[in-house]
């Protein structure tokens, strides 16, 4: 088949533009509807964060209580460390618009790369001339632990980026 005939029955683009705009809009919905640290452990999280951007170094651990950073800070510090610079950058903003743009942010740190990888990961597995890799990238984009999870100050969703990244690559 030519590359003519093959690009003529490839699915066109507006439908991935669209669900990545639903999928913006049901996660920024989700990040305004959930009360501010009340999704699971999200206060632990931010305390975490907060430690990072006001000592600039990692918290010591202690298994009692935690330690300086709180319990979550057990977890590895990539995620807090790149948030605890938003929350720096936000000082501006009352606390609950740090904890928002916080939120937002993840939103833009973990969901657009998951979005990106899926898409891409579908594509080389289906391909191009058929609606599985839009399907099957809408499913993950839009299944509700998606939208939670990259919707709340947590590094979970970070997870989901590392894990989507190695099924793709490999």
């Amino acid at each position: 088949m030519s590359t003519e005939q093959s690009s003529a029955r490839s699915i066109p683009t507006w439908p991935w533009h669209v669900l990545l705009a639903v999928y913006l809009l049901l996660a920024v919905t989700y990040s305004i509807i959930q009360p501010l640290g009340r999704t699971p452990d999200e206060a632990a999280h931010v305390t975490y964060v907060k430690f990072i951007a006001d000592n600039w170094r990692l918290p010591i651990w202690q298994a009692a209580g935690g330690g300086e950073g709180g319990y979550e800070a057990q977890h590895p510090p990539l995620y807090y460390g790149i948030v605890a610079v938003v929350h720096k950058l936000a000082s501006g903003l009352s606390e609950e618009w740090r904890w928002h743009v916080m939120r937002w942010f993840t939103i833009l740190l973990t969901g657009l790369p998951v979005f990106f990888m899926s898409r891409g990961f579908f594509r080389e597995l289906w391909g191009d001339d058929n609606w599985y890799p839009f399907i099957a990238t809408a499913t993950v984009m839009l299944m509700p632990m998606t939208l939670l999870y990259t919707a709340y100050i947590n590094p979970d969703a970070m997870v989901m980026v590392w894990t989507t990244a190695t099924l793709w690559l490999a």
